[in-house]
């Protein structure tokens, strides 16, 4: 395909095109997509575009001086009005987003096909150009419409041009032992590297992969988010009480609470701790050398299955469904998952009622399967008159 040639104010940014105009209300010329694919076809809606922009915003009102709030300022605000700690929010990666890939404007400045340029970069190119997951989508919207929500309470601006978009809708089940006992074998098992392009083993050697066995191990006996378990530090595990000092990334307490959680430790996770514990400082943290989305896990399992089967957050729900299926009361149970609402814990009672009700129900049609077999082999009797 040859090259496509631009006329004056447009450029090409990936495959689309793109268009500079200058905004009086901002004192600076801005970098706009036009939403449409590079070739020439387009090129004429592409100028009819940014004509239309430089003539929306060359009608704009002035502003009072007082409202001359920028994107970032506007976050802070927002957050220092919520409450919310640290940069690890879905505000702070949605605010992210739109500076790098919009720029960040006064809050005024922002239309609707910001919005739509906004979710169309989330959906194509996000993290290595594989896109963001629908959910990450959606959260990352519902803090940009609540942060203009926000902004317009308090008269900043006059509409909101961030909207929502729906997630995903998903239960996530507990990993079968069996997978897991194959996750660990691999971490732990020493073996020659082969080349990526001729599979011929090579004089590499890959030793154990210790740090993540430990991680996953970690998530597996506590039921730590991941987020937690990256934030522990060993002064925060008292082994005399058997308690476990739960914070989260921002130092406070873990989901954004104001106090940290206190997590019972079983006798397995206490020797879990102590057996890599020795030569570590107070203020050290247990899992030192993962980062918030650790890679290892999914080429791990890309590797035995060649598909990514579970997540991070799996391991929890596989520590709370132990819990349930050892016969340990709701009560004790909400103690160690740390749910805020009764029903939370209870879910996972129902669950496993559910299956235990799939069973004996198919338990008791095997019974029945002769008799109805045998009773589907009779004749039907004629009609009488």
């Amino acid at each position: 395909m040859s090259k496509v040639k631009l006329p004056k104010g447009l450029f090409a940014r990936g495959n689309r095109i793109w268009f500079q105009a200058y905004n009086p209300l901002l004192g600076f010329t801005e970098n706009k997509s036009s939403g449409l694919s590079l070739n020439r076809e387009n090129i004429q809606a592409a100028k009819n575009k940014r004509q239309d922009y430089i003539n929306s915003v060359n009608n704009i009102e002035i502003v009072p001086e007082w409202k001359f709030l920028r994107l970032d300022d506007a976050k802070e605000l927002y957050k220092k009005k919520h409450e919310l700690h640290g940069d690890h929010h879905h505000i702070d990666f949605a605010v992210k987003i739109v500076k790098q890939e919009i720029g960040n404007k006064l809050v005024q400045s922002y239309k609707l096909q910001d919005s739509d340029d906004f979710i169309f970069w989330m959906k194509n190119n996000g993290k290595e150009g594989e896109g963001y997951s629908p959910n990450t989508i959606s959260d990352y919207s519902k803090a940009m419409n609540s942060l203009f929500k926000f902004l317009r309470d308090r008269g900043y601006v006059d509409n909101i041009p961030f909207e929502t978009v729906a997630g995903v809708k998903y239960a996530p089940k507990a990993i079968p032992m069996d997978d897991i006992a194959e996750l660990f074998d691999y971490l732990l098992k020493r073996f020659v590297v082969k080349n990526y392009k001729t599979k011929e083993p090579t004089k590499q050697i890959r030793t154990p992969n210790y740090n993540g066995y430990r991680f996953l191990k970690t998530l597996l006996l506590t039921g730590l988010r991941t987020g937690e378990a990256i934030a522990l530090r060993w002064e925060h595990i008292d082994f005399e009480n058997n308690i476990i000092t739960v914070v989260g990334n921002d130092g406070l307490g873990p989901k954004h609470r104001s106090e940290p959680d206190r997590l019972p430790i079983l006798e397995e996770a206490k020797e879990h701790f102590l057996s890599f514990m020795q030569g570590t400082k107070p203020d050290d943290k247990v899992h030192p050398y993962l980062n918030k989305s650790p890679h290892f896990y999914k080429r791990t399992q890309m590797k035995l299955w060649e598909e990514h089967r579970y997540t991070f957050h799996q391991f929890r729900k596989t520590f709370i469904t132990n819990l349930v299926k050892s016969g340990l009361h709701p009560t004790q149970a909400m103690m160690y998952a740390r749910h805020k609402n009764y029903q939370t814990t209870l879910d996972f009672y129902n669950e496993k009622q559910l299956e235990e009700a799939v069973v004996i129900g198919n338990e008791k049609i095997a019974k029945f399967g002769p008799q109805l077999q045998k009773a589907s082999q009779k004749k039907s009797p004629k009609n009488v008159i």
